[in-house]
């Protein structure tokens, strides 16, 4: 569904640009596996532990966040389209836990999908 992927990128992509140190680097990185896996990843400081699950709960925003604008829906939208599409979305901490290419801190959230074969 190229309508619910496009909303999961964008959400993550906003929140990437929102909460990222002014200047820092994100970026997105590709891979298949035993399935399709996306991931959106920064440079910044990591979500704390404690907060890592539940920044996917609506209506919740992390510490970084509480003074910027924003519904604390984004991550539990996204969450949702992706098990929706038999996938899942995930906060990977350090970004590098992605791919040793990536920052050795920051923050990945990675979208696996699983890969559908045509009959």
């Amino acid at each position: 569904d190229g309508s619910a992927l496009s909303e999961i990128v964008a959400n993550l992509l906003e929140n990437a640009f929102r909460y990222s140190r002014s200047g820092g680097a994100i970026g997105l990185h590709c891979g298949i596996s035993d399935a399709l896996e996306l991931s959106i990843w920064d440079s910044g400081p990591e979500i704390p532990s404690e907060e890592r699950e539940r920044i996917f709960a609506k209506g919740e925003r992390g510490s970084s966040g509480a003074q910027l604008d924003g519904s604390g829906l984004g991550l539990a939208l996204a969450r949702d389209l992706a098990r929706s599409l038999g996938g899942e979305l995930e906060l990977v901490v350090p970004a590098s836990a992605v791919d040793p290419r990536l920052p050795a801190g920051g923050n990945a959230f990675r979208l696996r999908l699983p890969l559908q074969t045509r009959a």
